[in-house]
């Protein structure tokens, strides 16, 4: 279980907020397109995530969290009035080059039993 630190109360247990998706500056004016894409699109990355928590069993408020979505460290939480710190994005992990797959005889290339067709 995730220990989340509430800027007011303290650590706290996972159990006790609620997540509020992701933490992103909202437009004072946007189109009605720009709104869609700040509701309902999410980044979605591998590591460091800005997010809005609420401590919905407790004090009721709304804070900043950046949470690793690899590993769920938390490595900050703050009001909603100080913004949070910008996410370093991590690189995607180095694979190394797929090797070739075996080589397979072909079954066309197979002989055929000469008896398989006598009477």
């Amino acid at each position: 279980m995730l220990q989340i630190t509430c800027p007011w109360c303290g650590p706290r247990e996972e159990i006790e907020f609620r997540n509020g998706g992701e933490g992103m500056a909202l437009p004072a004016q946007a189109t009605d397109a720009e709104w869609a894409r700040v509701l309902y699109y999410r980044s979605n990355p591998a590591g460091p995530y800005a997010e809005r928590w609420v401590h919905s069993h407790g004090c009721r408020q709304w804070f900043h969290v950046v949470r690793d979505t690899l590993t769920h460290d938390i490595t900050h939480t703050s009001p909603l009035d100080v913004p949070p710190p910008v996410p370093t994005p991590v690189p995607p992990p180095v694979r190394p080059p797929a090797s070739p797959p075996p080589d397979r005889p072909s079954m066309s290339a197979s002989p055929r039993d000469p008896q398989a067709n006598e009477p």
